[in-house]
């Protein structure tokens, strides 16, 4: 071993900062992306092609205004997600595009072409919860107008007003040749939405109006008063745009106000193949006619390649479809040593900045700019390998990372800084542990990969919350899936579990899953939970009606919403819920969730999603790394209590029933 050199006194001064931040952090702590915010360290080098080709298809699709679907594709870890954030970036940059970057989504299969249209309409309204007027959504509607409305001066006359929405509506759908009934109902209520976030901008009213719009454009369910305040006419009955081909008119819709806009409208889908194939086989079906129908649209979608095309060969993809949303093909391949020091080298670039003027770590880094990773240490990695995967590079320097820390800490930060070389030589390798007879220290590994795969997914939402609005389809799926993990397991009291799904034409259901558990033997307790997503105080009382009229009580009924919609209740809705919390806390409770609450739910699927398509991969000993399947997931989360420790997913596995003490209930786990 070699002779620890002495540290330099004169040279400890000022980076004692340095050692602190270097215990405490780690550039390539998150090797994954989820939205466009958490991938914004870029490599011009790295997939630069593939990148560009993207720009043109987006630049293709406004200046021919037509409809393209790309799908990019590669094995796991190749850099898919990163390519779409990328994009998105791209597009924001001075306004180029209007991109919905779609992620982890968990709406039942009939319900997913709702949900990209609120996702959608959330990107171009800011999350919806602002001033409109400053909106994507509002500025395209201005430009769409032949003689927009004067900024300042009166307001504009009735007749004025009229007049400037036919001119509107003829110009945004009288040439499209899919111009239906419905796109013309879209058209209408869009101008209303921006005639509205006008009189707000003057302090003239208008916002309420403008957040109807919003909420109808987004596919929720308006009472007949509010659909008149904007123009849907006198009818008996609640309006919202009632099937499929309705929400296409109104995606159609937003895609031509974007090309007066000057931008094109990008839907990008990353990770498909971690959908269920009842899922997917929805939404290819729908973005095949999305494409057919809709201008000025670049819809790119991407996966697994090996999955991807076994969902074609198996049926679960139509070919039609596939044709449609696989126009064109980009595949990632593998990078090469000088670019895996380039993205190392930009991992670390934000890390080092601040440290640059610190005479000792200035030295450093200037004679080796992978510092405190090391050139010669990558190189050594790369023996033998012509190409990897960027992830490889991340997963590596991880790794190498850990080991420094531990260094640091053993020895002291002067002592390591004196003797720190490029390579491992100075100090022996810190030990990383082997799996024992139980596999216990394999099973730390596997929890540790899965605990930093969920904090990065709710970072990365909580970083871009409008990519997860608030939705009942979406936050349905979430909670049945993952409650589907407990069923049945030992631990928890769940022994079945039955989704209500709404069907067109028949009374709705009074709860959107019931959950039946014996926390005693032969003893059934019911749980039914109906959730609330809406601004519509009518339709809250609706629910909440529903619930009271069920013939099917239940034991006990949890009422689900979240705080960026919280209950809008009424004079109505009031009396309702006087009433449900009559029966008692035991037996009625209202469960808000935070948002990081939701993103949570979300970032616990989102790592069952990434092993089942392969993209999840944990360190062994020895620096190997392998990819988790979904079946280590779901027991990773079950060894770390994840199901029981989240606010809503406790009380549907954990709760006791009526009149149960602590000690019976815990006797009957």
């Amino acid at each position: 071993m070699k002779t620890l050199v002495p540290p330099d006194r004169d040279a400890m001064e000022s980076h004692h900062d340095f050692f602190d931040c270097f215990k405490r952090e780690n550039p390539f702590f998150a090797n994954r992306v989820s939205d466009p915010a958490g991938g914004a360290i870029d490599v011009a080098a790295i997939h630069d092609r593939p990148f560009h080709d993207l720009v043109g298809y987006a630049e293709q699709v406004r200046r021919e205004r037509t409809g393209v679907g790309v799908v990019v594709w590669g094995e796991a870890g190749i850099g898919k997600s990163h390519l779409l954030a990328r994009l998105c970036r791209w597009a924001e940059g001075d306004n180029r595009a209007s991109c919905v970057f779609l992620h982890n989504i968990q709406a039942a299969p009939a319900r997913i072409p709702r949900y990209v249209l609120k996702c959608a309409v959330s990107r171009l309204t800011s999350g919806g919860g602002g001033k409109f007027f400053d909106t994507p959504l509002c500025q395209f509607i201005e430009k769409t107008i032949p003689e927009p409305l004067p900024l300042s001066g009166a307001m504009p006359s009735e007749a004025d007003a009229r007049n400037a929405l036919f001119r509107f509506t003829e110009r945004l759908v009288g040439g499209h040749p899919h111009a239906g009934a419905d796109v013309y109902r879209v058209a209408e209520v869009l101008f209303r939405f921006y005639l509205s976030a006008y009189c707000a901008k003057r302090d003239a009213g208008g916002q309420r109006s403008a957040t109807l719009a919003v909420r109808w454009l987004s596919g929720d369910e308006l009472s007949p008063d509010e659909a008149v305040r904007i123009g849907l006419g006198r009818s008996s009955e609640p309006a919202t745009l009632v099937d499929n081909q309705a929400i296409d008119s109104a995606l159609v819709a937003l895609a031509e106000l974007a090309w007066y806009g000057g931008q094109p409208l990008v839907l990008c889908f990353d990770q498909v193949d971690n959908l269920a194939r009842e899922q997917i086989e929805a939404l290819t079906q729908f973005l095949h006619t999305l494409i057919d129908h809709g201008r000025n649209l670049l819809v790119v979608t991407s996966g697994v390649q090996s999955k991807l095309l076994e969902f074609v060969q198996q049926g679960t993809i139509l070919q039609a479809a596939w044709e449609r949303i696989a126009q064109d093909e980009l595949r990632l391949e593998r990078i090469g040593m000088n670019q895996a020091r380039q993205l190392l080298e930009a991992r670390l670039e934000p890390f080092l900045e601040s440290h640059l003027t610190t005479p000792p770590i200035k030295d450093a880094i200037q004679n080796d700019s992978l510092f405190p990773v090391g050139r010669d240490w990558l190189a050594a990695q790369m023996t033998g390998l012509v190409d990897i995967r960027p992830r490889d590079a991340m997963n590596w320097a991880r790794q190498r990372w850990r080991r420094q820390q531990q260094r640091l800490q053993v020895v002291g930060g002067e002592r390591w800084l004196a003797n720190w070389t490029g390579t491992d030589a100075a100090f022996p390798e810190a030990p990383v542990g082997n799996a024992d007879e139980t596999g216990s220290a394999a099973a730390d590994g596997v929890d540790l990969r899965v605990r930093e795969r969920i904090e990065e997914q709710i970072a990365q939402r909580r970083r871009d919350p409008a990519g997860l609005p608030p939705d009942i389809d979406n936050l349905a799926g979430l909670v049945r899936t993952l409650v589907g993990h407990c069923v049945g397991r030992d631990g928890y009291s769940v022994q079945a579990m039955e989704p209500a799904e709404p069907v067109r034409g028949r009374r709705q259901p009074a709860h959107h899953l019931l959950i039946r558990s014996c926390p005693e033997k032969g003893i059934e307790f019911r749980t039914a939970v109906t959730y609330v997503a809406t601004g519509n105080p009518a339709a809250t009382a609706l629910a909440l009606r529903r619930i009271l009229e069920d013939p099917e009580l239940s034991d006990r009924v949890l009422l689900v919403s979240e705080e960026r919609l919280p209950l809008n209740l009424g004079a109505k809705g009031r009396e309702y819920f006087e009433q449900l919390e009559a029966r008692g806390a035991d037996r009625f409770e209202h469960v808000e969730l935070s948002f990081r609450d939701y993103a949570e739910l979300d970032a616990l699927q989102a790592a069952v999603g990434d092993a089942r398509s392969g993209d999840l991969e944990v360190e062994l000993p020895g620096g190997r790394f392998l990819p988790l399947t979904e079946e280590e997931v779901v027991a990773s989360l079950h060894r770390q209590d994840r199901y029981r420790r989240h606010p809503l997913l406790g009380k549907l596995l954990t709760d006791r029933r009526p009149g149960a003490t602590a000690e019976t209930e815990r006797g009957a786990s």
